[in-house]
Parts: C-alpha cells; sequence; structure tokens
C-alpha cells in the first residue's frame, strides 16, 4: 500500500467502520506502519483514509502504548498545549506548529473508554482528524 499525500482526498470526512471491517483495516495499518518503518520513514499513527480506505479506523503505536480505534470520538479535552513540529506521514517533508491538547477522554467500538495523556493524546488528536477530513495544516499556527 502507499500512504496518500493528497490532500483533497484527506479532506474528506470517513464513514463508520463495522467491527469486522475495522479489525481488517486496523491488520493493514498495522502492516503499512511496520512497512514504513523498514523503508526508513518511521510513524506512530495512521488513519484509514491515507491508505485510501474511506473508514473511522486509526492505530497509534508508541514504545508505551499500542491504540487501535473504530469510529472514535474525542469526549474532552483538557490542558491545551503547542506542538512544535507536528508531522505526518502522508506529508514526510513538512513539520507544522500546532495547537493540541495533553488529556483526552476518547470513546470508540473497540476499547469503550480511554483518557490518554501525552504523547498518545496529541496522536489520537491528530488520527482523528484525518478520520475527519483534518488535516495537521488546518490545524497550523503563526504563534
Amino acid at each position: 500500500m502507499i500512504i496518500t499525500n493528497d490532500a483533497n482526498r484527506l479532506s474528506i470526512p470517513c464513514q463508520p467502520a463495522t467491527m469486522r471491517e475495522g479489525l481488517e483495516i486496523i491488520k493493514k495499518l498495522d502492516e503499512e506502519l511496520k512497512r514504513t518503518e523498514r523503508d526508513g520513514n518511521p510513524g506512530i499513527g495512521l488513519a484509514a483514509n491515507q491508505i485510501g480506505i474511506n473508514k473511522q479506523v486509526c492505530i497509534v503505536r508508541t514504545k508505551k502504548s499500542s491504540i487501535s480505534l473504530i469510529n472514535p470520538f474525542i469526549i474532552s479535552f483538557n490542558k491545551p498545549i503547542i506542538v512544535d513540529g507536528e508531522g505526518c506521514l502522508s506529508f514526510p517533508d513538512k513539520t507544522v506548529k500546532t495547537r493540541r491538547y495533553h488529556e483526552i477522554h476518547v470513546i470508540d467500538d473497540l476499547n469503550e473508554e480511554m483518557f490518554l495523556t501525552g504523547l498518545e493524546a496529541i496522536c489520537v488528536q491528530h488520527e482523528v482528524d484525518h478520520l475527519n477530513g483534518i488535516t495537521m495544516m488546518d490545524r497550523e499556527i503563526d504563534e
């Protein structure tokens, strides 16, 4: 699979996924994330629309945690912060400054409910944005 850099395609909000679809897509996202690492372009998160699947499924893989989300929804945000140098596998040569939140409360069809902080919270916000047709450039700030 190839990760798309087509901003027009990435601006289309994704459709809900069934549990079966979601589990299959998670496997594909894991494979693609591993491929990018083998190819020397490692990332820690990936959304289904980045690999051409218009479904609300994403993953975040850090050294600390492995998060898979099907039809995620962020219920609350807490402690806004500025992120310098947010990157994206769809735009590997670009980094932007964004405003994200240090703590989030997220629900989905797979894990039901999670409270995330730090890097995991920031990455989930980034990936959920993808599922809603929002890229990091849409969140860029000049501060």
